[in-house]
């Protein structure tokens, strides 16, 4: 690499000072020198050709990896409830925000129901995209919260 160096050094000073002569055997020299970089260029190329090989080769993360085979079976043999499915999808986002906003435990806060409150708006939050378990916590918030759902 100081070879390098002092070759181009004298390559600038020999260009200002000295004859076109001089200037041929230091391009030469220079010249002779260039395998450094056609070797860093392989270098480089077989780095970027490693980098993406493992990119290619990269696994994909599965959500399902610890799904054991019984379980995926058994799933497979239950009955599907289509009309929750799709009112899960369409119905159970607002019914999900008014039930919310009447169970918060923040509104029986000086209360005995407060407990209540508390244990419903979290089942209310575990199952905020299941709507037919949606319309079961609102009944039971009706009953033992005394409140009025309308949805």
């Amino acid at each position: 690499m100081q070879n390098l160096v002092d070759i181009l050094i004298n390559t600038i000073i020999m260009s200002l000072f000295s004859e076109p002569d001089t200037l041929e055997v230091i391009n030469e020299t220079a010249a002779s020198g260039g395998s450094f970089w056609k070797y860093i260029s392989i270098a480089q190329f077989g780095v970027i050709a490693y980098l993406g090989y493992k990119l290619y080769r990269k696994k994909p993360k599965t959500e399902f990896k610890n799904v054991k085979r019984e379980t995926v079976k058994e799933a497979a043999n239950k009955e599907l409830d289509m009309a929750n499915v799709v009112n899960s999808i369409n119905k159970a986002k607002p019914l999900f925000k008014e039930l919310s906003k009447k169970c918060h435990p923040d509104k029986f806060a000086n209360s005995e129901k407060h407990e209540v409150a508390q244990i419903v708006y979290q089942q209310i939050t575990d199952s905020k995209r299941n709507y037919g378990k949606l319309l079961e916590l609102k009944e039971m918030a009706e009953e033992k919260l005394d409140i009025k759902v309308e949805m």
